[in-house]
């Protein structure tokens, strides 16, 4: 089932960019992105989906939003690519530690 036409750009994808910076401040937090973890959505009965690390849930994300019809994948490509950048940013320039512990 497609979804609706939005009234947003498609360019570049919004959701992409979220996941995949969130994967990427996770993934250079745990200094790792192989770290299992599984999501259950009570939404739609229960349903559970497992993942192998931040960086497959992100792909996963940005795939839906291609096979609900909203983007293409130039879209989300460019929205990864922003994502990553800015949560390498965020995370060189503001996510200091606090103290010398």
């Amino acid at each position: 089932m497609l979804l609706s036409t939005l009234l947003y750009p498609a360019y570049a994808g919004n959701h992409a960019a979220i996941g995949t910076s969130q994967a990427t401040i996770l993934a250079l937090l745990f200094r790792r992105d192989d770290i299992p973890f599984q999501h259950t959505w009570e939404r739609a009965g229960g349903a559970a989906c497992s993942y192998a690390g931040f960086n497959q849930m992100a792909n996963e994300e940005e795939r839906s939003r291609v096979y609900g019809g909203i983007h293409f994948t130039f879209d989300q490509t460019a929205g990864q690519s922003a994502g990553r950048n800015v949560a390498n940013y965020v995370f060189l320039n503001y996510m200091k530690p606090h103290c010398d512990c």
